[in-house]
Formats: C-alpha cells, structure tokens, sequence
C-alpha cells in the first residue's frame, strides 16, 4: 500500500473505513489507479490520494511522492470537473 486508501497512513485494512480527510464532502464518483485514487465531488473539485510515481495524479509536487491523504488538484480550480477515469497508470 502506498497511501491510496486516503488515510494518512499505508496501512492495509480489512473492513471499510472512512476518508476523514473527505468528512461532509459530498463525492460524486471515484476512481482507482494501480496505486492512486482520484474523486470527484458533487462541487467539482478533484482530489487525488496514493503514489505519484508516473505523475498520473496531477499533483504540484515532486514526481514519485506518495500523498497520504486526498489533496486538491489545484489545476482545476476555476474548472468544475464533471468525471474522473483511472487506469492501471493514468488517469
């Protein structure tokens, strides 16, 4: 595991368990890389949380981090984002 649970950790667990970081975000939809997790919510931001090894979740970072929990992808600020669709290293 490398943090595309959203829980702060790289745990694995074996029953669901909340994002607390989305806590009373209303999400719209999600999606599921190979080690990353994007979601949508119904506002249209775009969060993403996991291994940003390839640069496939669109984050202001270094390339290759991990982030732990869902972080907002700035680049859509001012761009309401209707849907979101990962594949094994791409989204």
């Amino acid at each position: 595991m490398v943090g595309q649970l959203g829980h702060g950790d790289m745990a694995c667990y074996s029953n669901p368990k909340k994002v607390e970081a989305l806590q009373g975000i209303p999400i719209k939809m999600a999606s599921c890389g190979e080690e990353f997790t994007a979601c949508v919510t119904e506002s249209g931001k775009l969060f993403t949380f996991g291994s940003d090894y390839y640069g496939c979740m669109g984050c202001e970072q270094e390339e290759g981090e991990e982030v732990l929990v869902p972080l907002e992808v700035s680049f859509f600020n001012d761009k309401p984002v209707d849907m979101v669709s990962c594949e094994r290293l791409t989204s």
